[in-house]
Parts: C-alpha cells; sequence; structure tokens
C-alpha cells in the first residue's frame, strides 16, 4: 500500500542556514500521526515542504504518491494552520458553503458535507458569525473547513497549541473521531496530546527527525524532561 506521506533524506537551506537536515518521515494510511518538536525544530518547515508552499533543497519527497503540490494532491490533502483565519462576518455553514464552491462540490452534496462536518465539530446550530467565536470553536471550524473536500490526507499545525484545556480536549476528541476516516499528520510540541490520540509519533529536534515508535514516555535528562520513542 502507498504510503500517505514518504520523506527520505529532506533537506532545506534559506541561504547558508539548514532549516532541516535529513528529515526521514513514513504515515502509514488511515493512522492518526503525530509530529513531536519544540517551537522552531523544523515542524511548520517540514509542512510546507509537504504542502508544495516550500521547495525542498534535497532529498526525496512524496504525498500519497505524488509530488508535493502537484495537481493530483490538491483534491487529496487538507490543511489547517495554527491560526485559522475566517472573514469575520460569515457564519461556520458560510465559511463551509465558501469552501465546498472552490471545490465545486455538488449543490446536494455540499448540504450533506457541510451538515455532517458541523455536527461532527461540535458546530450545528450555531448560526453567530465567525467573530464572535472562541480560539477553540475557530480551530474546529479550520479543522472541519480543511475536511470539506473529503481529504484522503489532513495536515495539521499544532491544532491544541493556544487552546484552554477544555478546548485541547474537544479537538483531542475530534481527531480521535477522524482515526480510519482519514491520515491526520499533526504537529505539536505538547507530549500529552501526542500520547492522547497518536498511532505513531516521529520526533524532530533542530532539523532532524530523531526517533520515530508507536508509543511514548518521558525520560529523564540532566535538568529537563525529553521524549523518547519505542
Amino acid at each position: 500500500m502507498t504510503p500517505a506521506i514518504d520523506i527520505r533524506g529532506l533537506v532545506k537551506t534559506y541561504g547558508r542556514r539548514r532549516v532541516l537536515d535529513g528529515v526521514d518521515l513514513h504515515v502509514e494510511p488511515g493512522s492518526v500521526f503525530g509530529f513531536l518538536g519544540a517551537n522552531g525544530a523544523g515542524k511548520t518547515t517540514t509542512l510546507r515542504v509537504l504542502l508544495g508552499l516550500a521547495h525542498k533543497t534535497t532529498g526525496s519527497v512524496r504525498v500519497l504518491g505524488h509530488e508535493p503540490g502537484s495537481t493530483p494532491t490538491r483534491s487529496l490533502v487538507g490543511y489547517c494552520p495554527d491560526v485559522p483565519g475566517f472573514p469575520p462576518w460569515m457564519t461556520a455553514r458560510d465559511v463551509l458553503n465558501s469552501s465546498a464552491g472552490l471545490f465545486r462540490l455538488p449543490a446536494a452534496l455540499t448540504r450533506r458535507r457541510v451538515d455532517e462536518l458541523l455536527e461532527l465539530t461540535g458546530l450545528a446550530g450555531r448560526e453567530s458569525r465567525v467573530s464572535g467565536f472562541s480560539r477553540g470553536m475557530r480551530q474546529r471550524l479550520g479543522i472541519a473547513q480543511a475536511l470539506v473536500n473529503a481529504p484522503q490526507l489532513l495536515i495539521l499545525d499544532e491544532p491544541t497549541s493556544a487552546l484552554d484545556p477544555l478546548g485541547r480536549r474537544v479537538v483531542l476528541d475530534l481527531l480521535t473521531a477522524l482515526r480510519g476516516r482519514t491520515t491526520v499528520l499533526f504537529s505539536t510540541h505538547l507530549l500529552p496530546d501526542v500520547e492522547r490520540v497518536c498511532d505513531t509519533v516521529a520526533i524532530i529536534d533542530k532539523g532532524r527527525s530523531s526517533r520515530r515508535g508507536r508509543s511514548i514516555r518521558s525520560e529523564p535528562s540532566p535538568g529537563a524532561s525529553r521524549a523518547a520513542c519505542s
């Protein structure tokens, strides 16, 4: 079976600065995959390469068997940034209808898909404008928007980083509900989030992928705690 993501020896430089230095990543279809690392470790740059928003310097990168950003991947990948933005005058339904229009979904399919996504994300019945949404509600709407085209791969950049405990729990429950429906890759610096929802995790540190495994534990190190995979 073709992996959802296959990265081998990815290097990305900006001028003389090497931001990614030999990243390897293998994500199986249908899994919830955590990409764990501190702020500045290279997570977002890796995601940008996967989305075709940044070009690799060297290495091999395949997304659903295709080159990142190529025409075949555009309708197969959904993406939600860490701070999704929406026109403040729109409702959640307006946002999803607009997104469905970009993919030219038929009207009947759009109505059904939008209803399903509003229910899935706990936003059904919310007729207020997005300007009045909490950060957690905006995050859930961003995930719903990324799912409107029924993607085979959903990429999320730090989806819980600025949420309160309740908001984090709701988003993590949503990611758990997506298991088996699509492949989920989400980046985070929060170890408990990875432990709670992920099938597999890879750790990136200073631009290098250091470990990959199906479980995580905290190991003591001098002056700090570090994550390890097994």
